[in-house]
């Protein structure tokens, strides 16, 4: 009884880890052709988009829009697995923010994620995209 017990309460927590880091296979169906972007919500009411470009290297860019103007944020972005920067930003005043940052490419798969927590009301968003793009 104990076992299935101890089951049932690891397979609830990967579940839980599932819906709440939310990962997103993305298309190129993005603002730009050649790009690709997908969208959410946090765990409040704040919004997401993420999106990455091959140009010189990879482009990532992540808006993040809550509607509630000089919110601090602090914002990890990872790149392939490796944190690429990380920033405390502060919503303007249309309460939104974006931020972007260029890499070098890495051979294989390509992987944006990032990680925004509201520094105030504990608010979280992540998410991440993933393209293969041509090297």
């Amino acid at each position: 009884m104990r076992s299935s017990h101890r089951w049932f309460i690891a397979g609830l927590g990967a579940i839980t880890l599932l819906v709440v880091t939310r990962p997103v296979i993305a298309s190129n169906a993005a603002p730009e052709p050649g790009a690709a972007a997908a969208h959410g919500v946090c765990s409040a009411d704040s919004t997401w988009e993420v999106t990455m470009n091959h140009d010189i290297g990879i482009e990532m860019e992540v808006h993040l829009e809550t509607g509630v103007p000089d919110q601090p944020w602090t914002l990890r972005i990872s790149y392939d697995g490796d944190v690429v920067y990380r920033t405390r930003v502060t919503t303007e005043p249309d309460g939104g923010f974006e931020v972007r940052r260029q890499v070098r490419q890495l051979p294989g798969v390509d992987r944006v994620e990032f990680l925004a927590t509201n520094d105030g009301t504990g608010e979280v968003c992540t998410a991440g995209i993933q393209y293969d793009f041509p090297s």
